[in-house]
């Protein structure tokens, strides 16, 4: 866990900073599917010992699972030689692996209660994040409606306003 740590660690401030090169990225794939076999074994050995239904029966040990599965099933087909796989998708990889970390600190006793708190809060909160987005789709579809086609820049209308000035012509509905 501590290996993983500092090299998610190290892989994120050398992308932060832009300084990766084709043969850091190559590098970087390899740990990923280093870690990926890792975690499969890790998963396959408990599966071994303890019975599937039982295994299933805990919210940790499915997530694990399918970010397992995940991170295994895209390190195969990393190593296959016809495929070619974008850094774009092993980042999101390494997203996978740093929630592992993340649920693995939540076993400490001293960030349980936030996590259980959180994960309270995340299922009650799914009716207000749908009705959120449901309006503000209402909203897009209005504005693209009523103005769709008339905020553009060049628009001899806007010219000289403190809506260009400011440049939210970015956000309009087009």
């Amino acid at each position: 866990l501590v290996v993983n740590t500092f090299l998610v660690l190290v892989q994120s401030v050398t992308d932060l900073k832009n300084t990766e090169t084709a043969t850091q990225e190559i590098g970087w794939a390899y740990v990923e599917f280093l870690f990926s076999l890792f975690y499969a074994a890790a998963v396959a050995a408990e599966l071994l010992v303890t019975p599937f239904d039982e295994y299933w029966l805990e919210t940790t040990n499915r997530f694990d699972l399918l970010v397992t599965a995940v991170l295994f099933v895209a390190a195969v087909y990393w190593a296959s030689p016809t495929t070619d796989v974008s850094p774009d998708v092993l980042h999101y990889l390494v997203i996978l692996r740093l929630l592992r970390l993340v649920k693995l600190v939540f076993n400490f006793e001293r960030f349980q209660f936030m996590g259980t708190c959180i994960a309270k809060i995340v299922p009650a909160s799914l009716g207000v994040i749908g009705l959120l987005f449901a309006f503000a789709s209402l909203w897009a579809a209005l504005g693209t409606q009523c103005f769709g086609g008339l905020v553009y820049d060049g628009n001899p209308d806007l010219e000289d306003s403190d809506y260009l000035d400011a440049d939210y012509d970015v956000l309009n509905f087009n």
